[in-house]
């Protein structure tokens, strides 16, 4: 059982949270309005209210014996994470792994001496098929530290500038921006890195969990 408390610091991302759901909860509704045969886009989607629960009971069927769905109201509660992440240590062999759209579970630890980490999963990714499949996207952190050849610190540090709760991606576009234009333009294009396309460039790796 984690702590679920509503800190004063969430408080505010817990409403602009409300608001954006709020916000897709109408577009869905207007779309359905105009659009009577038709189903709403894919960027439109929402999960239900009962989403958690169903998905609990799915997993269980598969036998899973460690599933935990716990959801905080407010990025960057770093005490919940650190809960999170030690269970997922402890329980690391039945465990499939973290889906969040939280970047500071990217700054996994090592779950054990072979300098593995928890496997990390794009809730923003999550895909439920009208044909029953259920889809899951694995962002491979060894191989991107592998990709670039970056140590612990450097891969934090990296992740950092990819912008968080404290440090928006908004406030670091021209950051970005400036190392683009102060790249090499007779390095070949395959040994460019460009911050803005890195995220979208994330080793991936389709899971398919469950076929109803």
């Amino acid at each position: 059982c984690f702590d679920g408390t509503l800190y004063r610091s969430g408080q505010s991302q817990w409403y602009y949270e409300q608001l954006q759901h709020r916000k897709k909860v109408n577009q869905i509704f207007k779309h359905l309005k105009q659009n009577k045969s038709g189903l709403p886009r894919r960027q439109l989607w929402l999960p239900p209210p009962a989403f958690q629960l169903c998905l609990r009971i799915i997993l269980r069927e598969i036998n899973s014996s460690h599933f935990i769905m716990y959801q905080t109201w407010g990025y960057g509660q770093c005490q919940h994470q650190e809960q999170i992440k030690s269970y997922a240590r402890q329980y690391n062999q039945n465990l499939i792994g973290i889906v969040s759209s939280d970047i500071e579970f990217l700054f996994s630890p090592k779950i054990n001496n072979k300098n593995i980490l928890l496997k990390y999963f794009s809730s923003k990714n999550f895909k439920l098929s009208l044909k029953g499949k259920l889809t899951l996207v694995e962002i491979k952190l060894n191989q991107l530290k592998d990709k670039f050849t970056l140590d612990n610190k450097q891969f934090s540090l990296l992740l950092t500038l990819l912008g968080n709760h404290i440090l928006p991606y908004g406030d670091l576009i021209h950051f970005h921006n400036d190392i683009i234009r102060n790249q090499d333009i007779s390095m070949p294009l395959s040994k460019r890195i460009s911050p803005v396309s890195f995220y979208s460039n994330v080793y991936e790796r389709k899971l398919m969990l469950y076929e109803f």
